[in-house]
């Protein structure tokens, strides 16, 4: 399936932009629609959890944060709008049918932002999030990769170039790792340059050669080249070295063979890159 539709969450965080510029650069890349959510927190959510008041406080609260809600949305809202008429994006009714390329719309949503994601990413060719610097932040990530079967690229913070020229394809021969290079041949049929990076060329570890993945691959008229790497204790830091060798601008890997919660406890790939990465990471779980 191509990229057709892009969901991108954005809130007061400061990484707005980045997402918005991710986002661009794909769906020019795809002639794709971008669909921005933005999450309205519930007034009742900002009320501080087992503290006795009187009605008259909890009113106050619920006011006070009514008000800090509409403040926050009017400020993204206008970073939306502003990036927009910068880009030269045409700003459509979120509802319409018939959506064309260089096309954004907008879209108030009220709960939490990893919730709304995980259901409404759904539907979506490609989710993008940004890199998490907070538990919210990792919390949507999650989301979109455990909840919504969905594509998701997780962008840096920096300026944007390419996205997807020249693509690094993490293979260990994993359910994962098979799932993303299939769900993820939009991106390689359009790449100019796909390097595999593997640890596991011969399939001594998956029983799965990287030569079969290369012959998957030529079929659907992507040439490979492979680049093997030893893995050592840090194997987020091996696949992003040998990407890095590769003068990747995207790193193509699957996500989380375990619960993100576990990897962070007892270590993991995905969770080591999430950390890492210093350049655009198209995921699938």
């Amino acid at each position: 399936m191509s990229i057709r539709t892009i969901l991108a969450p954005v809130r007061g965080d400061g990484k707005g932009e980045s997402v918005l510029d991710h986002a661009r650069v794909v769906a020019n890349r795809f002639d794709a629609h971008i669909d921005v959510i933005h999450a309205r927190a519930r007034d009742q959510d900002l009320m501080p959890y087992g503290v006795l008041m009187t009605a008259s406080m909890k009113q106050a609260i619920l006011d006070a944060s009514s008000a800090q809600s509409e403040t926050e949305e009017q400020r993204v809202r206008d970073m939306f709008n502003e990036y927009c008429e910068k880009a030269g994006l045409t700003i459509v009714d979120s509802g319409a049918l018939n959506q064309t390329s260089n096309t954004i719309s907008w879209r108030e949503i009220t709960g939490k932002q990893a919730g709304i994601i995980g259901v409404h990413g759904r539907l979506a060719d490609l989710i993008i999030v940004p890199k998490p610097g907070t538990e919210l932040g990792h919390n949507t990530l999650e989301s979109a990769l455990m909840n919504t079967g969905s594509r998701t690229l997780m962008c840096p913070d920096g300026p944007v170039g390419k996205v997807g020229d020249r693509i690094a394809l993490a293979w260990n021969g994993s359910i994962e790792s098979a799932r993303v290079a299939k769900a993820t041949l939009p991106f390689l049929k359009k790449a100019s340059n796909v390097t595999i990076v593997t640890n596991d060329a011969d399939g001594s570890s998956s029983g799965i050669p990287v030569t079969d993945l290369q012959r998957m691959l030529a079929r659907q008229g992507v040439d490979t080249e492979v680049l093997p790497f030893n893995a050592g204790d840090d194997i987020g830091a091996s696949i992003l070295g040998a990407a890095s060798a590769a003068i990747t601008d995207l790193l193509i890997m699957g996500a989380y063979s375990h619960s993100r919660r576990r990897e962070m406890i007892m270590g993991g790939a995905t969770h080591e890159i999430i950390e890492q990465a210093e350049l655009p990471v198209l995921m699938l779980h």
